[in-house]
């Protein structure tokens, strides 16, 4: 079938704008997708605590960004009071800022936050973790 103007309409033309317009489709789905996929590390962070126990800082903090923090409560209940003021900060430095000198690291898993002891250098030498 032809138009008015003689190309024509259906056929290949109307899968060549499927196709374009599909293409476009999965391309604007993919940037949307990338961009909900951010590190929780990232995640800006307010919050002031003085001598506070490490296991309510990371309770609090838990509160305001609803990220899951897992850990062994014995090593974190055995932690000095920490001081922190944070504003606009992300999750990590303030995470880092709370864990200074306490031997303890974290990391990021599956959206959540894993603390855990430093292994020393020996022991990674050895591939022996201690708990």
């Amino acid at each position: 079938m032809r138009s008015k103007s003689g190309l024509l309409i259906g056929g290949w033309a109307w899968q060549c704008y499927a196709r374009t317009f599909l293409l476009v489709f999965l391309l604007a789905l993919s940037g949307s997708l990338a961009a909900q996929t951010r590190s929780v590390m990232d995640i800006r962070v307010n919050y002031k605590a003085d001598k506070t126990s490490l296991a309510k800082v990371l309770k609090d903090i838990r509160a305001l960004t609803n990220v899951r923090f897992t850990y062994n409560s014995d090593l974190i209940r055995n932690q000095p009071p920490v001081n922190v003021d944070a504003k606009g900060q992300r999750l990590q430095d303030v995470l880092q800022h709370i864990l200074a000198g306490t031997k303890l690291q974290f990391a990021e898993d599956m959206g959540g936050i894993i603390i855990y002891p430093e292994v020393e250098a020996n022991q990674k030498k050895a591939g022996k973790a201690s708990c």
